[in-house]
């Protein structure tokens, strides 16, 4: 029965192939740990981005606060408004219809004198 490639290795050879696996996972090793390094880098930023939207989120939050009370204020300041506009047609509308009245009153009077004078007869 011939050897296998493995059984005709020298002691020699098999301690240089351990080594090579030896350094070969060394070297898995410290890049894992590069690996570790940069991920712990990443998470330390997004802790920090995670942070930074939270404070963003607050005055956001905070901002509509803000726009609501200015809401609720140009909707009290619209009510007033239009109120005020329909206050002032009114009072508008009754000094008008004052003076129309007023007017008709002048043109009968003036038509009352001119007929009393005779004038058209």
């Amino acid at each position: 029965m011939a050897p296998t490639p493995r059984e005709s290795w020298s002691d020699q050879r098999l301690d240089e192939l351990g080594k090579k696996v030896e350094d070969g996972f060394d070297g898995v090793g410290k890049r894992m740990d590069r690996v570790e390094r940069r991920m712990d880098r990443v998470e330390s930023k997004v802790d920090a981005l995670g942070e930074k939207v939270s404070d963003i989120d607050k005055k956001v939050g905070k901002l509509e606060t803000k726009v609501d009370g200015l809401e609720k204020k140009v909707d009290v300041g619209l009510t007033c408004l239009k109120q005020d506009s329909r206050d002032l047609r009114s009072e508008l509308i009754a000094r008008l219809d004052k003076q129309d009245r007023a007017m008709w009153g002048i043109a009968i009077a003036i038509i009352i004198a001119l007929v009393g004078t005779g004038i058209f007869f």
